[in-house]
């Protein structure tokens, strides 16, 4: 976590070229993007430079407010992280964005989560936080930024939530009322602490989000697709895009409805004992009965966790790499993740390890596993084979309890 001052003389950094301690002007929350405005006393330069929060951590990024010259030691974060918040600065929107409170507790040392993202599973992952200020900062209240869609994972130990009534869509998007409503909140204390939010941060429990305990027992376990309608399982993304574009994409997910079920028919046949599960968004298609189809057009607190049920009881979830695998990969005992080309840099981005289970890696490499989304359906099928018939056994293997 970092500290700030909330009305500070000096600036949290340094000129980037005089090398000087700035002078703060203001605090911008934008959403995203936690940012300080300052100058410099000595060139007579104006700043934007990005609080070191969620994925300014890793991108870190300052720009000059009237040049717009930029600089990131990630320079090709510059084009989808920088540039798209500058412009946003640059249009803001008149609308006024709701804010509710929700008071659990007297705030006396704040520790503020900001969960807001244009990305579901960017948000979710930031939210995931919370799992390490609880254990570590004791000493402080947690208040978390959060949009409505992640209020039904909110543990109950949080002191106050400050509700933000904003789409995904919206997220980029610079409003100076949100803004305002931020500042006028830090304004009460003189100091506030901000998580860094970690764009990826290690999860102990998932229970502790989603009241559901991972890898449940049940008579009956699942193997589990994970459906997606905006990303089917083809890896071209060149044709992905244009069907997107031409509004043919349901043409795609017809030929991963056929593979879904090509798949489920070779496992069915030596593992009839498994219950043969699609779940998701969009439900498209019709799958045989023998399938059992949970998939939602539309998600509420109820489907979601009902869905989380499902992932649980599954002994394997398979499913394309995205945001859509994260969830799945923390309840269900193993995950196989189909990889697009265009996306093996985020590679294992989009899966929670459980930490709890084992902290050995080489199982954690066994429970997790990737292949190409191009790799044939009778390999994936032969992987799958291996991780059920040998997990009991890798378990055992890789589990050692003397002297602990």
């Amino acid at each position: 976590m970092i500290k700030i001052a909330v009305n500070p003389k000096k600036s949290y950094f340094k000129c980037p070229k005089c090398k000087i301690q700035g002078k703060h002007i203001r605090y911008i929350f934008q959403g995203i993007h936690n940012s300080e405005e300052f100058s410099c006393n000595k060139c007579k330069t104006t700043y934007i430079w990005d609080l070191p929060i969620g994925h300014s951590h890793d991108f870190d990024f300052k720009f000059n407010l009237k040049t717009k010259e930029a600089w990131s030691n990630h320079p090709a974060a510059i084009s989808w992280f920088t540039i798209p918040y500058q412009k946003a600065l640059e249009n803001p929107q008149a609308d006024t964005i709701k804010v509710t409170y929700i008071s659990n507790r007297k705030v006396k040392n704040p520790l503020i989560i900001n969960c807001i993202d244009y990305l579901y599973g960017h948000g979710l992952l930031k939210l995931f936080n919370i799992q390490r200020h609880l254990k570590v900062h004791k000493k402080y209240d947690i208040v978390l930024i959060i949009p409505k869609s992640l209020l039904w994972l909110v543990p109950n130990e949080i002191a106050e939530i400050i509700l933000v009534d904003i789409k995904l869509s919206q997220a980029r998007n610079y409003y100076p009322s949100l803004d305002s409503e931020i500042n006028k909140y830090i304004s009460k204390f003189k100091t506030v602490a901000l998580s860094k939010a970690y764009a990826h941060p290690e999860i102990d429990d998932i229970s502790v989000f989603t009241k559901q305990q991972s890898c449940e027992k049940v008579r009956e376990e699942r193997i589990t697709f994970i459906w997606r309608n905006d990303r089917p399982w083809f890896n071209n993304i060149y044709i992905v895009y244009a069907f997107k574009k031409l509004n043919i994409i349901s043409i795609l997910n017809y030929l991963q409805y056929l593979k879904v079920i090509l798949l489920f028919s070779i496992l069915f046949r030596k593992n009839k004992k498994y219950i043969y599960t699609v779940a998701g968004f969009g439900k498209t298609f019709s799958f045989p009965k023998w399938i059992e189809d949970v998939r939602t057009n539309t998600f509420s607190d109820k489907t979601e966790r009902y869905l989380c049920k499902v992932y649980a009881q599954s002994k394997l979830v398979i499913g394309v790499h995205g945001s859509n695998m994260l969830l799945p990969s923390a309840h269900a005992q193993m995950t196989l993740d189909l990889m697009p080309d265009d996306r093996l840099g985020n590679f294992a981005q989009d899966i929670v390890y459980e930490t709890k289970r084992s902290s050995d890696l080489r199982y954690r490499a066994f429970i997790s596993r990737y292949a190409y989304l191009n790799t044939s359906i009778s390999t994936i099928a032969k992987t799958i084979f291996s991780m059920l018939n040998h997990s009991h056994e890798a378990k055992k293997m890789f589990t050692v309890t003397e002297g602990k």
